[in-house]
C-alpha cells in the first residue's frame, strides 16, 4: 500500500472501512485463493519442475502431479485439482501462479511445505527460502483456523520478509 501511495496510485476504498488496516492485508491475501497462496505455490512448483527428472516439461509436470495425488491420498482433502497442466503453474509471458479454485489452491498449502515433495535439497539459499516461505504460509493458514491473531501477524510478517528476500535473489516473483 505504501508503494502505491508513493507512486501516486489510488488505494482501494476498502481501506476506509472501520477496522480495516494495511496490516491485515497479508492475512487477507493468504486467505484469498487468488493471492499469496497462488504466488508461493506457483513459484514453488515452477522451480521444482526444473529439478525433477523428465526430458520435457510435460513429463516434469506429470511427476509433480504424481506427488500431488499421493498427498491428496494421505491428507484426504475434499478440494482437489482434477489435473495439473503447465499452464496451471505458469502461463507464457506471466509469472508463476498456481491456478485453480480457491479451495483447491488452499488444499495444496500443506503439500507445498514438504521439501521432499518438491525435490528440494535445502542446500541452496533460494530453495531454503522457498520451503520456509511455504512453511510460513502453512503456519498462516493454521493460525487462521485457530483465530490466533498474534500467530497470524508473526507468520504473515515472516512470509512477507521471505517473499522480499526471494524477489531480491531471483527477481520479480
Amino acid at each position: 500500500m505504501h508503494r502505491l501511495l508513493s507512486q501516486g496510485k489510488p488505494v482501494s476504498p476498502l481501506f476506509s472501512a472501520p477496522g480495516m488496516a494495511a496490516q491485515l492485508c497479508p492475512c487477507l491475501a493468504a486467505h484469498n485463493g487468488s493471492g499469496v497462496s497462488q504466488l508461493v505455490l506457483g513459484n514453488l512448483c515452477w522451480f521444482a519442475l526444473q529439478k525433477l527428472e523428465g526430458s520435457t516439461r510435460k513429463r516434469q509436470v506429470a511427476k509433480v502431479w504424481e506427488h500431488m495425488r499421493a498427498d491428496y491420498t494421505r491428507s484426504k482433502c475434499k478440494d482437489r485439482l482434477s489435473c495439473l497442466k503447465l499452464t496451471m503453474v505458469k502461463q507464457q509471458g506471466k509469472s508463476p501462479r498456481m491456478r485453480g479454485k480457491a479451495g483447491e489452491v488452499r488444499a495444496l498449502v500443506p503439500f507445498g511445505a514438504e521439501p521432499a515433495a518438491m525435490s528440494f535439497v535445502m542446500e541452496d539459499v533460494f530453495e531454503q527460502s522457498m520451503i520456509i516461505a511455504s512453511m510460513e504460509l502453512r503456519q498462516l493458514y493454521q493460525s487462521l483456523e485457530h483465530v490466533d491473531a498474534a500467530a497470524m501477524g508473526q507468520a504473515s510478517r515472516r512470509l512477507a520478509a521471505l517473499l522480499v528476500l526471494l524477489e531480491e535473489i531471483q527477481g520479480p516473483l
